[in-house]
């Protein structure tokens, strides 16, 4: 069940902010064509950074919970750990690229 779960939050963490950008481009476009914003790229930046930010928390949770449910393995069930393995890296590759944008904003 927290495989499952787990699952479900690494979808979530690359539709949520794909979902969340695609709102925030429109409410910008409304402020362009009003006249009330022109910044188009500290804009972009700091929507790119906070919808970054929001999927590596979500693949975070999702990672966590993967983890959970391969620590709460009954005893005698066999596994693939290389596709385990696997498994994880896919899930964390928001979390990833979260920490590669955090640091690169902190260079700056």
């Amino acid at each position: 069940m927290l495989r499952r779960i787990s699952w479900g939050l690494g979808i979530l963490s690359l539709l949520v902010p794909v979902a969340l950008y695609v709102w925030q481009w429109s409410q910008h476009q409304k402020l362009m064509a009003s006249g009330l914003s022109s910044d188009d790229l500290g804009w972009m930046l700091s929507v790119l950074l906070v919808d970054v930010f929001l999927a590596g928390v979500i693949a975070f949770f999702a990672v966590i919970l993967n983890a959970l449910s391969l620590y709460r393995l009954p005893q005698g069930v066999e596994f693939n750990p290389v596709m385990r393995i696997f498994e994880m890296l896919l899930l964390a590759l928001p979390l990833l690229a979260c920490l590669f944008f955090a640091g690169v904003s902190m260079m700056h």
